[in-house]
């Protein structure tokens, strides 16, 4: 027979809602070009090992220029900037174990940096300046860092 003063208590499990994000992005193609042009340079040297009839060099290189497509796209891929109302995140490295967070309050001003080639290919680095110190976190390969550094400075 039941006790009739019994009751199950269920657990209640409470939600941390995050503030939607107002931006999302990940590093462009072009931040890696160095990886893509270690890419070209093994596939040519596979090419030329092959009409060379070196078939086994050719595999090599063929492996070598399949590593390094497969490493820019991991780190591409493993690599994510979000900023929110009140944070700025980056969240790098396979499943996440690398995220750094600022929340936008610790932020005195943000920069954008440049160099020839970014400008070419239209990405750059936003550069947050910490109140702490002379501290900086960057947020690098960013398509349109102008537009992404103003979005920042609306929120600060």
């Amino acid at each position: 027979m039941m006790n009739p003063l019994t009751f199950k208590i269920e657990s209640e499990t409470r939600r941390v809602e995050e503030p939607p994000p107002v931006w999302q992005g990940r590093p462009a193609w072009s931040e890696y070009l160095f990886l893509l042009f270690f890419t070209l340079v093994s596939a040519v040297r596979a090419l030329i090992a092959v009409y060379a009839r070196n078939f086994e060099t050719g595999v090599i290189y063929s492996f070598g220029a399949l590593f390094f497509i497969g490493l820019a796209h991991f780190l591409r891929a493993t690599t994510r900037y979000t900023l929110t109302r009140g944070a700025v995140r980056r969240t790098a490295g396979f499943l996440g174990k690398g995220e750094k967070s600022r929340p936008l309050g610790t932020i005195r001003s943000v920069a954008v940096e440049q160099g020839p080639m970014d400008r070419l290919f239209g990405i750059g680095t936003v550069v947050l300046l910490l109140k702490e110190g002379n501290r900086r976190e960057s947020l690098r390969g960013i398509r349109d860092p102008e537009v992404i550094c103003r979005k920042i400075e609306a929120l600060l």
